[in-house]
């Protein structure tokens, strides 16, 4: 008896504090530009550039990443990043020629 009681005051408090699925933001990536990158948080960078190259090695068939590279053209994109603001991402990495993978 005392362990139905517990179960149904859980199940009953669960359902109370249970929170609402609000829809996330859809972003499409080919319209994110370098200016929406430089106004990111340092974290929200971070991952905005690792999908980017996640993104650009799965176009690419791409399975590894070699780490050098990656640090050098994700340096490479910055800059360029800092010089060309109204550019998108998309475009930026293209034309770094430069691919850690």
């Amino acid at each position: 008896m005392r362990l139905r009681r517990a179960t149904l005051l859980c199940s009953l408090a669960l359902l109370g504090v249970a929170p609402s699925a609000s829809p996330a933001p859809t972003i499409d990536i080919a319209k994110v530009t370098c200016s929406d990158l430089d106004r990111a948080t340092p974290l929200d960078r971070a991952a905005v550039v690792m999908f980017f190259w996640g993104y650009e090695a799965a176009k690419n068939g791409a399975t590894t990443f070699r780490t050098g590279m990656l640090e050098r053209a994700t340096e490479k994109l910055t800059a360029t990043c800092r010089a060309n603001p109204a550019r998108t991402l998309v475009d930026a990495v293209h034309d770094l020629g430069v691919k850690p993978f």
